[in-house]
């Protein structure tokens, strides 16, 4: 390609913030990925079935274990299945659950409902400004500093 790198990349940013360039792009980069890797769609599925998942899905009335089917046991909420014998000779099964509140709180990451840090700014996005005279160059300069000093 030819052309200014400066307007190649003008270019470029303006093509990225149509609609169906960045669909066409995701398109692209979901159809990249190794089958046997976990798309998107995939971790997030994951993600609400762990949000999901109650106790009451595994237990019956009594709030005994109660796994009436094998599939519940490739349940990604279910994070331990224990079965052991009690003193009396009985046999006790417990079972643990994901945390529901940590897999919301990755899908949230995921989604970008929220950055980690308060004030974070996550778009690395460099911009260059060209000035002809030196009291926008200074002006430009004290605001700069302020930004540094006050982030």
């Amino acid at each position: 390609m030819r052309g200014k790198p400066s307007v190649i990349w003008t270019n470029a940013c303006r093509l990225a913030q149509n609609t169906n360039v960045a669909l066409r792009i995701k398109e692209l980069n979901d159809l990249a990925v190794d089958a046997s890797v976990s798309t998107v769609l995939e971790r997030k599925q994951i993600l609400t079935e762990i949000q999901r998942a109650r106790v009451g899905s595994f237990t019956d009335e009594h709030g005994n274990v109660n796994i009436t089917d094998a599939s519940q046991l490739l349940s990604a909420a279910l994070q331990e299945i224990r079965t052991d014998r009690t003193a009396s000779g009985g046999i006790r099964t417990t079972l643990k659950l994901r945390d529901p509140v940590a897999a919301i709180a990755e899908h949230n990451k995921m989604d970008g409902v929220y950055s980690e840090e308060k004030g974070n700014i996550t778009n690395n996005t460099q911009i260059n400004i060209f000035v002809k005279d030196i009291e926008t160059k200074d002006l430009i300069e004290r605001v700069s500093e302020r930004l540094q000093k006050y982030p």
